[in-house]
């Protein structure tokens, strides 16, 4: 899974927990940026694993909110984390996370 979702990872782990992770500039040199920078107020070059915490939890409050208590975040300064004992639903988080930035790029690169 973790191929088709790039540059995202996912991981079971062997407590039957599992992570949705990434790289805090994962998306740096990416136009989405220039989106989250608007929205947020944080400069790409400050945009941490917190950072990315606040734009995923609204995401997951907005699109899971019956769900979004079983997903607990575990950021550090370089990378997002978030960890769930619910493998699909956080496997579904992550996939519908990447598809949510490439809709919001599509809708910019049309300008």
């Amino acid at each position: 899974m973790t191929e088709s979702i790039k540059p995202f990872h996912f991981l079971i782990h062997d407590d039957g927990k599992s992570s949705f992770f990434f790289m805090s500039d994962a998306f740096y040199n990416d136009p989405i940026m220039d989106i989250l920078e608007a929205q947020t107020g944080t400069s790409r070059d400050y945009f941490n694993g917190y950072a990315w915490q606040k734009v995923v939890a609204k995401f997951i409050e907005e699109s899971f909110s019956e769900s979004a208590h079983l997903i607990e975040f575990d950021p550090e300064a370089d990378m997002f984390s978030a960890i769930s004992t619910d493998v699909e639903l956080l496997k579904t988080v992550a996939i519908e996370f990447q598809a949510f930035l490439k809709i919001n790029l599509a809708k910019v690169s049309r300008y």
